[in-house]
């Protein structure tokens, strides 16, 4: 749990300042402070009682620098004030490029300016908007929009490309006026000019130098090493962590490498509506839990509390992303999971290289966003009127082109790698919710801008399907071999769940409708006949198990990852894929998978616009639920003594 909040030319009282600070608080411990005020500049940030986290701040000669978070620079952790004499002494890009998972916000009252970056990876949200000359910030855009005092409205060409994709890309946010900095971007505001201007200080740019087996597993491994390390160097020796285990490859990798450092996990979790399937990742977990020794738990989930669950996080998340299974596990219960002194939960996130061998620029394309564009041609063509779907595509194909554009070079399985960590990564994975960030703090040592940085030297091949990297475990960790990766599915089996009678089936089934849609900037572009006629379809088909996968689709999958490393193979390997996936059933999965996601989404939205209407994302109908927070002490305005000043 992380983050900057403040702003320039706020024109609102200070207990409204309390109250957007209390709407990012979601987590018992969590507190939000204000740093002494200065003239028109408001500054401050979410601390946590059990978080590594810190907020750091200092102040010289007309210039404050405010830190959320760890930042390494040169191959040591800074402060607030060695940060600001690194910025004196050598400006504002020493400061850029620093790893750790950190905000920071620098005003230059010499220059008028106020600078604003996360990390390279961008793991810390950072939402901004602007009224009137005013600019505010936040993690959350809820608390971006009280700052402004501005009404929460939601944006129509995000709902209708999140309906498509399931996450928003770009520096999109649900809501009008509100805007997300992306990965390695920088924003500079001059308030007197009223001039924002948003830049990448770090990006992507492949290299492809290291060709060889042994030059990748040797460059990535000592990497890993490294990022492995400077996590475990942030603990305390009585501090815990812990991390969230899954049965594939990625999670593993950090248990070898904390053991290889003699600091293992002090505990693990997966999730799963089932504890009973072989070759699963509840299976699979406890199994690699046991092996190195750590204690193990689960989350099971239940569906049918859904909507139950679905509503606050719909509230924290501000639904910049649909993951269903999230939205139907309770916030408290990570809560309970976490242990005393915990400062931090593990996640194996990773962009070791994502996808086969793209043959073309369209293939790369295809082989990243597949599932969306399978939506725009299935189910939002028979919901969405035609020129609302021509409109979706339309956007969604030219916001591509845009990111692609900015890419490094023309080489198809660049473009697919940028793709992926440009969408996939920065607003799926990285989205608020979608891995409790905003209930948890959390680290990615799979996924560090040093690490990042060793991946885009590889070659093509080495970056086919995480090829170095799954190299790189049967080398340096053979023992990994004896337990397989996932290859059956515990999660909820939501088609067969939504079609049972019961609580969620009888709720859902209030939502979609036309009438119940027309609320949201939707009213033009839905389809009543269509919808009706696609509810009723899909709510007819018989309530049966949808496919949990085997074991001869992992193979299949673990074969094609083989082949596709080949430029020849590759080409025949892509040929041939759509009749293997339509003969192993996965296909039909794959369009039964975007019949019930688009009724989800749709049921996500009216939710949603149910907490606009409430006043959740904006106070618009008061903030009483909040008042107990402020009046409690968990919004807080330290005081000016050198020693606030210094560390908070």
């Amino acid at each position: 749990m992380t983050g900057l909040l403040g702003g320039v030319h706020l024109d609102i009282p200070r207990h409204r300042l309390d109250l957007a600070a209390a709407s990012l608080l979601h987590a018992p411990g969590a507190m939000a402070r204000w740093l002494p005020g200065d003239g028109d500049i408001e500054l401050g940030g979410l601390c946590s009682a059990a978080s590594v986290d810190r907020l750091s701040w200092h102040e010289s000669e007309g210039v404050r620098l405010v830190l959320q978070g760890s930042v390494m620079l040169d191959g040591r952790w800074w402060d607030a004030r060695a940060l600001m004499r690194r910025y004196r002494e050598r400006g504002l890009d020493s400061l850029l490029r620093g790893d750790g998972s950190h905000a920071i916000a620098l005003w230059d009252a010499r220059q008028g300016s106020l600078w604003l970056f996360t990390d390279p990876i961008g793991s810390v949200p950072l939402c901004y908007g602007g009224r009137q000359g005013a600019l505010a910030f936040a993690p959350e855009a809820k608390a971006v929009l009280r700052l402004l005092a501005m009404p929460a409205r939601l944006d129509r060409r995000s709902i209708l490309q999140f309906l498509m994709n399931r996450y928003l890309i770009g520096n999109r946010t649900m809501f009008e006026g509100v805007s997300r900095l992306g990965p390695g971007e920088l924003l500079h505001y001059q308030p007197a000019s009223r001039r924002l201007q948003c830049r990448r200080y770090w990006d992507l740019h492949f290299e492809a130098r290291i060709h060889t087996r042994a030059e990748a597993v040797e460059s990535l491994d000592q990497a890993l090493c490294r990022s492995h390390q400077i996590m475990l160097e942030e603990l305390e020796e009585a501090d815990r962590y812990q991390l969230f285990l899954t049965g594939g490859l990625d999670s593993r990798g950090i248990l070898a490498y904390t053991h290889r450092l003699g600091r293992l996990p002090d505990k693990a979790l997966t999730w799963g509506a089932r504890d009973d399937l072989p070759h699963s990742d509840t299976d699979l977990g406890r199994r690699l839990a046991a092996a190195y020794g750590v204690d193990f738990d689960v989350c099971r989930l239940d569906g049918t509390d859904w909507v139950e669950h679905a509503r606050p996080w719909c509230r924290v998340s501000e639904l910049l992303s649909d993951n269903a299974s999230s939205f139907a596990s309770p916030l408290q219960f990570f809560d309970a999971w976490r242990l005393p002194r915990t400062r931090f939960a593990v996640l194996g996130d990773q962009a070791f290289g994502a996808g086969p061998l793209p043959g073309s620029r369209e293939q790369a394309v295809d082989n990243i966003l597949h599932d969306a564009w399978c939506m725009a041609d299935g189910p939002l063509a028979r919901v969405l009127r035609e020129s609302a779907a021509r409109e979706t595509r339309r956007d969604f194909a030219d916001e591509l082109e845009a990111l692609i554009d900015a890419g490094p070079n023309d080489s198809p399985k660049d473009i697919q790698d940028y793709l992926y960590f440009h969408t996939y990564i920065a607003r799926w994975i990285l989205a608020p919710g979608n891995f409790k960030t905003p209930v948890l703090t959390v680290r990615r040592p799979l996924m560090t801008a040093s690490v990042m940085e060793v991946v885009t030297q590889l070659s093509e091949v080495w970056r086919v399907d995480k090829a170095a990297y799954v190299e790189l475990l049967k080398q340096r960790f053979p023992e990994l071999r004896h337990i397989p990766v996932t290859a059956v599915e515990a999660g909820i089996d939501w088609p067969c769940l939504m079609r049972q009678e019961g609580r969620l089936k009888q709720a859902l089934l209030q939502r979609l409708t036309p009438e119940r849609l027309a609320a949201l900037p939707l009213a033009d572009a839905i389809d009543p006949d269509g919808l009706r006629a696609f509810v009723t379809d899909f709510f007819a088909g018989r309530a049966e198990d949808s496919g949990r996968g085997n074991l001869l689709q992992r193979r299949l999958y673990d074969l094609r990852r083989r082949l596709s490393r080949s430029p020849r193979l590759g080409h025949a390997v892509r040929r041939i894929q759509p009749l293997v996936m339509r003969l192993t059933g996965l296909r039909a999965r794959q369009q039964a998978s975007a019949n019930y996601r688009v009724l989800l989404r749709l049921a996500l939205l009216t939710l949603l616009h149910e907490g606009l209407e409430a006043g959740d994302f904006d106070g618009r109908q008061g903030d009483r639920e909040l008042e107990h927070l402020v009046q409690d002490g968990r919004v807080q305005r330290p005081g000016s003594s050198r020693a606030a000043r210094e560390m908070i």
